[in-house]
């Protein structure tokens, strides 16, 4: 929730009074879907339904949903593992005190998240639902989409919590907690490659559900309806999936990017420290040098190299610190991952302007014609 919204008090004491699913209830809620995955398909099998006649939209989306919430049940840990590490290494300087308080604010903040996202997502799933089954109302598609919508609300709430591990930056800010960007670190990221580390396994893991919706965008039209083989009998679930889609996408800025630019902005200015620093041990080396050479003190003159040739290879490990807390390689390996979800619902939304310029461009040329 921004924090602007968080301080309306009437809606954070709504939204805290929500329930949140707690692990043991993630594990129970995957050990039912599990079972009526495995109840739906044993019907099928015992009653000799074709396998090509299965739902498998849902059986697909049932697993994806065990494997989502499965993996992103351990991202709180693996957050202040991260933080640990950072007061560790000495680039988050904390006291013992303001460690414990940042867990404190960190873990409050991302309930609060947690639970005004749950209510989001399982609004969007019900008017996901209410789009794919206005036309054909029946009492199976309104459990379909009551079920949909209980998921989405406990999918939500671990979204929401990933979203505000993304401001992961602005939680340090929240509790004084300076960070201190160490340009001689071994890491080759200034001391920041746990932050790397944990929003890599966080992206991850949100990737899990857009490779869902994806996969099923390119394949609806394998899955022909049995009325009419020119559509897919999966039509209906066209748009909501293009709409999951951008969402989908949309908690991996808020998980991934945002952060990432966000300890950019660290990065940057420390950086900027450090080239000031340099200079300006540069500029008294270079003053003391030059009036040992104008005053003939060879010992002195000595010296002021020996310790020219120190600043020389300190003024090159900090011009070579990266301003992004990730390797290049991994920041092209997400533009390539990120890019056929992009392109698809580029052609998506492009579609129907190519369909009306189709449809207006006979009329076009028959006025111009006649003209």
């Amino acid at each position: 929730m921004p924090d602007h919204i968080a301080s309306w008090s009437p809606v954070r004491a709504a939204v805290e009074r929500l329930p949140l699913c707690s692990d043991r209830q993630r594990m129970f809620i995957i050990a039912l879907t599990v079972i009526a995955g495995a109840v739906y398909t044993g019907y099928h099998a015992f009653a000799s339904v074709p396998v090509a006649a299965w739902d498998w939209l849902q059986i697909s989306g049932l697993a994806t949903f065990c494997l989502t919430l499965y993996a992103m049940g351990g991202l709180r840990g693996a957050l202040f593992d991260c933080v640990e590490r950072l007061v560790g290494r000495g680039v988050a300087a904390a006291t013992d005190d303001q460690h414990r308080d940042l867990k404190n604010w960190i873990a409050t903040q991302a309930d609060l998240w947690g639970k005004a996202s749950s209510l989001l997502v399982a609004l969007i799933m019900l008017a996901v639902s209410v789009v794919a089954y206005i036309q054909e109302p029946s009492a199976l598609r309104i459990a379909l989409g009551v079920t949909l919508t209980g998921l989405g609300y406990v999918a939500g709430g671990y979204l929401g919590q990933m979203s505000c591990y993304g401001r992961l930056s602005a939680h340090f800010q929240a509790q004084s907690v300076t960070i201190r960007v160490n340009p001689w670190h071994s890491d080759g990221l200034g001391g920041l490659k746990p932050v790397a580390d944990f929003y890599w396994s966080q992206m991850v893991f949100s990737t899990v559900p857009m490779i869902f919706l994806l996969a099923w965008l390119w394949a609806f039209p394998s899955f022909p309806s049995r009325a009419d083989p020119t559509v897919s009998r999966y039509q209906e679930w066209v748009d909501p999936y293009i709409a999951l889609l951008f969402v989908a996408l949309l908690f991996q800025v808020l998980g991934f990017l945002a952060p990432l630019l966000s300890f950019r902005t660290h990065m940057v200015a420390e950086k900027r420290r450090w080239r000031r620093r340099i200079d300006a041990e540069l500029a008294r080396n270079t003053k003391a040098r030059s009036e040992a050479f104008e005053n003939g003190d060879v010992e002195q003159l000595t010296q002021a190299d020996v310790a020219l040739e120190t600043l020389n290879e300190n003024y090159k490990t900090i011009e070579a610190m990266p301003s992004w807390p990730v390797n290049r390689s991994i920041l092209g390996k997400i533009a390539l991952r990120n890019l056929l979800p992009v392109l698809t619902l580029f052609k998506a939304v492009m579609q129907p302007g190519l369909t009306i310029l189709q449809t207006i461009t006979p009329v076009i040329t028959a006025i111009g014609g006649t003209t």
